[in-house]
Order: structure tokens, then C-alpha cells, then sequence
């Protein structure tokens, strides 16, 4: 399930060129003990969608996260735990907030999304093609995506 989520395309930055895909969109993930999910999710945003890199900080997790994220290359993830004692209740946005002022300068598009939640195109265009065509658009700021259930059956 994809739940509503927005890809921050911050203009008057330092943006890689439209061609860099490489860097052009970034994931950045808050997850909390979700281990079962961080592989499938990685490999499926990564082979399949193209998405090369990946901000994962374990919010707390035992163990860290990192331990199970060996899907993918390892130079498409960074990653950064936070010990327990170091949590609030607003971690999420705290995280969240941090990683846009920390690495929005670096991509074009971020997109915020928990571990259970997917992307998907149903088009004949890729997720980065589909985002170079809005980002060309000055009235737009950010892509609000819709969520779609899906059966494992």
C-alpha cells in the first residue's frame, strides 16, 4: 500500500543536471524494527524502478537496520540509527526534516515513504521519466501519490 506521500522538488538549490539520474530522486525512509521489509522494498524500488539512492535511519531499531539491508549495492544506501534514548515523540518529522535540510541539495526530488509502502507506475513512462516531465513544470512544488492495495495472492 502506498499512502499519500510528497517528493520535495526544492527550487533556488544546487540541482544535479535532469540527465543525472543517478541522484535525481532519493527515498528517504524513518523505520522502527521493520527488518522483514527492508529487503524486498529495496530491491524492488531499486531494480525495478530505478531508484539509486536510498536514506534509511533506524528509528531505535535492535538490531540496526543496516545488518539487513544487503539486497542491493551498498553505495545506493546510507544509513543512520538512532539509539532509544534519543527518541521524542515527533521522531518522524524530526527525521524527516533533517534529511530534506541535510540532502535536498543534492536531488531533485526526495521522496518520504515508510518501509511497507511501495511505488509504482502503470504507464509506459519510468518513475523518473514521469518525474522530469512535472519537474519542468515551475507551478509545481511536489507529487502527492496515491495509494493502491495490493493481494499477495
Amino acid at each position: 500500500m502506498v499512502a499519500l506521500k510528497t517528493f520535495i522538488a526544492p527550487r533556488g538549490h544546487s540541482q544535479p543536471s535532469p540527465s543525472d539520474d543517478e541522484e535525481y530522486l532519493a527515498i528517504c525512509m524513518a523505520v522502527r524494527d521493520q527488518y522483514l521489509d527492508i529487503p524486498k522494498l529495496l530491491r524492488h524500488h531499486y531494480y525495478h524502478l530505478d531508484i539509486r539512492r536510498f536514506y534509511i535511519i533506524g528509528d531505535g531499531s535492535q538490531p540496526p537496520l543496516f545488518t539487513k539491508a544487503n539486497v542491493i549495492p551498498s553505495a545506493a544506501i546510507n544509513f543512520h540509527y538512532i539509539y532509544s534514548e534519543n527518541r521524542n515523540n515527533w521522531m518522524q518529522y524530526r527525521i524527516y526534516n533533517d534529511y530534506n535540510a541535510r540532502y535536498n541539495f543534492l536531488h531533485t526530488c526526495i521522496g518520504y515513504l515508510g518501509a511497507d509502502e511501495y511505488l509504482e507506475t502503470t504507464g509506459n513512462e519510468t518513475f523518473v521519466e514521469f518525474l522530469h516531465t512535472v519537474d519542468t513544470k515551475q507551478i509545481i512544488g511536489a507529487v502527492g501519490v496515491n495509494w493502491k492495495t495490493h493481494t499477495s495472492s
